[in-house]
């Protein structure tokens, strides 16, 4: 353990700071930078890293419990790459780590959908 500095930031949807602190303490060095994403309402977040190379996380927040949600991946020409559900979810933030050391390098579109509700951002892969 070493004194670093940390700083905490939160964001609403937006992207504007609606908090920033910062502290020096008693932290592993090798910690990152943590951005806490504070959310109302049913997002697609920028995936981490981007670019991104092998693999990527893709982070989204739903609004109410017991609502099933599809990520779906396209390749930048339409072809679908990945399609996923997930079931029944709780309220919040959900992680999906995409493994994609089989796919080439490109841009790539993530679709969220729930219901009538659609989201959609856009990854780099680097190899």
């Amino acid at each position: 353990m070493n004194t670093a500095y940390y700083i905490v930031k939160s964001y609403t949807n937006n992207h504007n700071i609606i908090s920033n602190q910062s502290n020096i303490t008693d932290v592993p060095t090798n910690m990152a930078e943590k951005n806490i994403i504070v959310n109302n309402s049913f997002e697609l977040n920028k995936n981490y890293p981007n670019p991104f190379n092998s693999s990527t996380e893709i982070q989204f927040y739903v609004e109410e419990s017991g609502i099933d949600v599809n990520l779906v991946i396209y390749n930048v020409i339409g072809e679908l790459i990945l399609y996923k559900s997930f079931e029944n979810l709780n309220t919040g933030n959900h992680l999906f780590n995409w493994d994609s050391k089989t796919n080439p390098s490109g841009i790539y579109i993530f679709k969220l959908q729930s219901g009538k509700k659609v989201k959609v951002s856009k990854g780099l892969l680097v190899k």
